[in-house]
């Protein structure tokens, strides 16, 4: 629904840096949050036991940072009057530090490459181009470490620049090399990104009573421009746009009872064309899509705000 809100710190969020709530909340002490989107691929299959030995390696190295970013917040709670807050100091290092850049890289890398997969097979490209637009796009994964902690340590405004400098980039970037036809895929590609994950969630719901291809992409293309209409949630939908401080019990409420409108007008919609099982199990994927919303917003603002209800 809300796209890619949480675009802005999902970085650290993957390397087990602020666990995910803060990338969608603000309040307390770090903690571990539900996810806010609910139709995550399966990841890849295990690596061999050579590599998984370095994997466990890796998974030490993680959850130090995480303890060390818990340590961080809260030497930050009396110190919240310096010029750089410790805690953003704390991570600012530890994300530069080479080992962390090394750990970012390779994680990256590894979402690159499945969370992309569709679009490469959509742009038909051979090996060499392929290669070449995963590298632009690992590389802006690994750039957006400086923006999350903009973000993280509230300086939203920051991070929004960050942001919309960023994606301009990587934009202008895809059209010089590839072309304004394969910029078109990955745009589109990226706003949809919570609609594909909507969907992938239900068919792997519904098993052998999944959707195809064709109708996996005409429900998906359906939630987009249903979306669309409803301006609001559509601008809150650009990471930029969205500032967790604004979520108040009052505002959030208001926004809740838009995505319940957007997705009553998407069960309208797609009971034209779903099985009654496969429409029973698109309402369950969006209505747990709405529980982890509300979660999201919830524990965004009490994360942020200086309400801190």
């Amino acid at each position: 629904m809300v796209k890619n809100i949480i675009i802005a710190v999902q970085s650290l969020f993957v390397i087990g840096l602020g666990a995910y709530v803060v990338t969608s909340n603000r309040g307390g002490q770090p903690e571990p949050l539900p996810a806010a989107q609910s139709g995550i691929a399966k990841e890849n299959a295990e690596a061999p036991s050579s590599v998984e030995s370095k994997q466990v390696q890796d998974t030490k190295q993680l959850s130090k940072a995480h303890n060390l970013i818990a340590a961080l917040y809260e030497e930050n709670q009396a110190l919240e009057k310096e010029t750089e807050p410790s805690l953003e100091k704390g991570i600012k290092q530890l994300v530069e530090s080479p080992g962390m850049q090394n750990v970012i890289r390779k994680d990256a890398s590894r979402k690159v490459k499945h969370n992309y997969a569709g679009l490469f097979k959509k742009l038909g490209f051979g090996p060499e181009q392929e290669a070449a637009l995963m590298a632009m796009l690992v590389d802006q994964k690994v750039e957006s470490a400086g923006t999350d902690i903009q973000w993280m340590a509230g300086n939203i405004e920051e991070a929004a620049k960050q942001m919309v400098a960023a994606r301009e980039k990587i934009h202008q970037q895809i059209l010089e090399q590839f072309g304004q036809e394969a910029l078109d895929e990955y745009r589109y590609w990226e706003a949809t990104e919570d609609e594909r994950k909507a969907v992938t969630k239900m068919n792997r719901d519904l098993g052998e009573n999944r959707l195809d291809g064709e109708a996996s992409d005409m429900l998906v293309g359906m939630m987009y421009d249903t979306l669309g209409e409803f301006k609001e949630l559509d601008y809150l939908g650009q990471p930029e746009n969205f500032d967790p401080r604004d979520f108040n019990p009052e505002y959030r409420e208001n926004i809740m009872g838009q995505v319940d409108q957007l997705h009553g007008r998407y069960l309208e919609q797609a009971a034209a064309t779903l099985s009654p099982l496969q429409l029973a199990t698109y309402e369950a994927t969006l209505s747990q899509q709405r529980k982890d919303l509300e979660q999201f917003l919830r524990y965004t603002f009490n994360l942020m705000s200086k309400e801190n209800p």
